[in-house]
């Protein structure tokens, strides 16, 4: 170590990481509520490809949430109600609607659900 060297400067990076904390906050406050929801709720993405279920959905599947996670939709809903999952999923992507449906006659209804 050399105890003569002086220090000509200091440089200094830092970020605002406000908004990013707002964002973190705001998501688990929104899943905390879904997580507790007494009807059954899932997240998933563009593919169909199951991101988060909550406990309700995992009980009306008499599964677990975590046995749920990374299946995709057309797992749990009967052949004939794909085509409308595919017209329903492409209504979402082009026009940003919302779409909920109430009953999707759960292929795994009244079954324990076993990933393959």
């Amino acid at each position: 170590m050399v105890d003569h060297v002086q220090v000509g400067g200091l440089v200094l990076n830092a970020r605002d990481v406000s908004a990013e904390k707002r964002a973190e906050f705001e998501l688990r406050k929104q899943l905390t509520l879904i997580d507790g929801a007494a009807y059954g709720c899932v997240v998933f993405d563009r593919e169909g490809t199951i991101l988060f279920a909550n406990d309700a959905l995992a009980g009306m599947l008499a599964s677990t949430a975590a046995d749920i996670q990374g299946c995709t939709v057309r797992d749990f809903i009967t052949p004939d109600l794909r085509s409308r999952l595919d017209e329903t999923m492409e209504e979402i992507l082009t026009k940003r609607a919302i779409a909920a449906w109430k009953s999707i006659s759960p292929v795994s209804m009244g079954r324990s659900f076993q990933r393959s």
